[in-house]
């Protein structure tokens, strides 16, 4: 009975904290909205189309970066390794990495220009230069919440928001927004985002210079293994945008962008309910942790499932009006992604314990058949029904993704 008492508790707890980071987020996704919406109307959905590209590429290679390291300190954590020893590693290694990733995106492009999509070279470069900083802010929020700091690291996020909405407004205002302006706000946003990350993570206790190279050969062997799976999971989630601009065009791309934006935002929505519980699910003994995590996911699927019916029945009308007619072809995009997200919202809460247990072959499967249908079913259906096709794909492998949480 007392543990039952103690468990119910643990989510309650958790879950009031997840509450209110979500309700910190859903704020922080009003403000960005209203930068989202001036650029869309400054540019249109060809220019939108110009600087998502680079952003989607940017995805990708942080998709193939970060080898599971996050998850890593997951496990880790799990068992009870220290967390300032955890932080000076990351830290290291998102330098290294990013100085590879630049290096291999440079070869890349080399050996076949058609990569940077006929864009110039600065505008790859711009976004490409952020790796390091987006691979820190990544460890350095996941050290956060397994430091039971979700809310702290939310806010970090939503300084970086605000900063390049106020931005926005004034190039708005000015009639100096461009798609390449846009590409360089993103230090803005990302280099505010991880300057607040570090003084939040200073005052948490977790700054430390001490390498520990056991640990971080621990952390990196332990990501590579889990890594298979959550890479395909990011790619997933970029690289039909990089089919979109290859087979339908930038214009169309600019459309697509902004339905796969919108449909994130409300997966991510209930991201916080899943970062609240992760240092309770790391601490939990086996079983318990099992029912914290099913338990967040049901919570998560219900609400995911009702912010879908809204944007099911309000896209048509609201995206014209706020975006401009322009981007009225988004809706029918949009609609068709929301039901692969109310399954992704499932993912986050389950595959904590699967992490934690070190488990992830099975996933890592189901990933790869997911990627791997995203791609096939993005080549039959982009040349038929354009747009509409790439959500279909996109939604069928966001469900596949939900399902390898599950085993």
């Amino acid at each position: 009975m007392a543990e039952e008492y103690e468990l119910r508790s643990t989510l309650v707890r958790a879950t009031g904290t997840g509450v209110r980071a979500m309700v910190l987020r859903i704020s922080g996704y009003a403000v960005g909205f209203v930068g989202s919406i001036l650029i869309a109307r400054a540019l249109g959905p060809t220019g939108r189309g110009l600087y998502a590209y680079p952003v989607a590429l940017l995805g990708i290679v942080m998709a193939l970066a970060h080898i599971g390291l996050e998850f890593a300190q997951v496990y880790l954590a799990g068992q009870g390794q220290d967390l300032r020893h955890m932080w000076a590693d990351a830290t290291v290694f998102s330098l290294a990495a990013g100085g590879v990733c630049w290096a291999a995106v440079a070869g890349v492009i080399t050996i076949d220009p058609r990569v940077a999509g006929g864009l110039p070279l600065s505008w790859i470069a711009v976004p490409m230069g952020l790796v390091p900083l987006l691979l820190m802010s990544l460890y350095w929020a996941n050290l956060l919440q397994l430091d039971g700091r979700l809310v702290t690291a939310t806010w970090a996020s939503w300084w970086g928001v605000a900063v390049q909405a106020a931005a926005v407004v004034g190039l708005y205002l000015t009639h100096e927004l461009t798609p390449f302006r846009v590409l360089q706000l993103q230090w803005l946003t990302n280099g505010s985002a991880w300057l607040f990350l570090l003084l939040a993570c200073k005052r948490a206790g977790l700054v430390n210079l001490r390498l520990d190279p056991a640990l971080l050969r621990r952390a990196v062997a332990f990501g590579v293994k889990s890594y298979v799976a959550q890479v395909f999971r990011f790619l997933v989630l970029r690289v039909d945008q990089v089919l979109v601009a290859a087979y339908a065009g930038y214009r169309q791309l600019g459309l697509y962008a902004l339905a796969t934006t919108i449909a994130e935002l409300l997966w991510l929505l209930t991201d916080p309910l899943a970062g609240a519980m992760l240092p309770h699910v790391v601490r939990a003994q086996t079983g318990d942790d099992r029912r914290l995590s099913f338990a967040t996911g049901r919570l998560s699927l219900c609400i995911a499932t009702i912010a879908a019916l809204f944007g099911w029945f309000l896209a048509p009308l609201v995206i014209p009006r706020v975006y401009g007619a322009g981007f009225a072809s988004a809706a029918p995009a949009l609609r068709l992604l929301l039901a692969g997200v109310v399954a992704l919202a499932l993912a986050r809460p389950l595959g904590s314990v699967l992490v934690k247990e070190g488990r992830a072959v099975t996933a890592s499967v189901l990933g790869l058949l997911a990627l791997t249908l995203n791609v096939v079913l993005n080549l039959v259906l982009l040349p038929r029904i354009g747009i509409r096709g790439a959500s279909i794909a996109s939604s069928v492998a966001y469900a596949m993704l939900a399902v390898s949480r599950t085993r």
